[in-house]
């Protein structure tokens, strides 16, 4: 309500449906630590057979980054501070948990500095730049070239790049640079 979204996504004829306790159910990752009958909104989900994933570039004290994998944190129910605690092998499992068809990573304006939640616009920059990709991956690895980093770095990307979840290697698809 306070970014305007919901309204404007209503005047675009989508409908907004807020998380409800039965629109969760437990889920569980193969071979995961955490995500094991964890609630997980779904049931909004069910009959969808596409994903676009969007997140905006942040930096973020935890993990390094928060992009496109990170904002997968929004789908979880329960206890999800735990996820914190650990959370590195937890973006991972998310990124396993939801395979979309294609993201948007939002780098428009970087938060560089002061993230997840910021404190100032001086932690912001202009980075003039849009990532859209097949791979989530790939697009948080490129993403993270905007805050300054490379993948290397990002243990969830090099993480989940091993699982073969995609690719840390976004120069190997060929981007388009326009």
């Amino acid at each position: 309500q306070l970014t305007g979204i919901a309204r404007a996504a209503r005047a675009a004829g989508a409908e907004v449906m807020l998380p409800a306790d039965r629109f969760f159910r437990p889920i569980t990752i193969p071979g995961a630590r955490l995500i094991k009958d964890w609630p997980v909104l779904f049931e909004p989900f069910k009959a969808v057979n596409r994903i676009i994933g969007m997140a905006p570039v942040k930096d973020h004290h935890r993990s390094g980054a928060s992009m496109t994998m990170k904002n997968w944190y929004g789908l979880l129910g329960g206890r999800r501070n735990i996820v914190h605690q650990d959370l590195n092998p937890r973006l991972v499992e998310l990124a396993q948990m939801v395979k979309p068809t294609l993201v948007i990573l939002d780098g428009t304006t970087t938060m560089m500095t002061n993230g997840p939640t910021g404190g100032s616009l001086s932690d912001l920059k202009d980075t003039a730049t849009m990532i859209v990709s097949t791979d989530q991956v790939a697009a948080d690895a490129y993403g993270a070239t905007l805050l300054g980093m490379d993948s290397a770095t990002l243990p969830y990307i090099v993480a989940a790049a091993a699982r073969g979840v995609g690719t840390a290697d976004y120069r190997s698809l060929n981007p388009v640079i326009v």
